[in-house]
């Protein structure tokens, strides 16, 4: 756990586009968090959506807009903030191509105009599960995302961090019982 959270320092602190990687269950939404709190737009907004939550037609509007829809699009709430796309392997090939647009707009060189001002964290529990990268996401768009990577191993590759886990579980419930741990 150590070598995580010091990866999610270093990670953070780049400020730029993430991809988190691991197996159901391994804390990846708390790494997402982290990356954003840790680094330079801690204080901006954290616009989090899983898009296998939303149904395909939605979730691309909910994302960029349209004519019919009458919240302000994700990439605008998440302005200056991080936008996290949690199940990224569910968003259509449709808006995976509109992010990768949205995205390059936001390089911090200025190359693509610079329409949008945020970092996009990509949450996946298939890519890096021995799922060739091309079946979950168009090719430019993960080598987009590629760049950082930050891996949440399983509790069983990490065995050293049972006990400090069975620790803090134990004080946390106890206090949350008003007992002894």
């Amino acid at each position: 756990i150590d070598k995580l959270r010091e990866t999610i320092l270093d990670v953070a602190q780049a400020d730029g586009h993430v991809l988190v990687l691991g197996e159901t269950g391994t804390g990846k939404s708390l790494i997402a968090r982290a990356l954003h709190a840790g680094g330079p737009r801690a204080g901006k907004p954290l616009i989090t959506v899983n898009c296998a939550a939303v149904p395909p037609e939605q979730l691309e509007l909910m994302l960029f807009g349209g004519p019919d829809w009458p919240e302000k699009p994700l990439v605008d709430q998440a302005e200056g903030g991080t936008l996290c796309l949690e199940d990224i392997e569910a968003l259509p090939v449709s808006a995976q191509a509109r992010l990768l647009n949205a995205i390059n707009a936001a390089d911090p060189d200025g190359s693509a105009g610079r329409e949008h001002n945020f970092r996009l964290i990509a949450v996946s529990s298939r890519l890096g599960q021995g799922i060739p990268p091309a079946e979950v996401l168009r090719d430019d768009l993960y080598f987009r995302l590629a760049g950082l990577i930050v891996e949440a191993p399983p509790l069983r590759a990490r065995g050293e961090d049972i006990l400090a886990l069975f620790s803090h579980f134990t004080i946390q419930f106890a206090e949350e019982y008003g007992c002894e741990p």
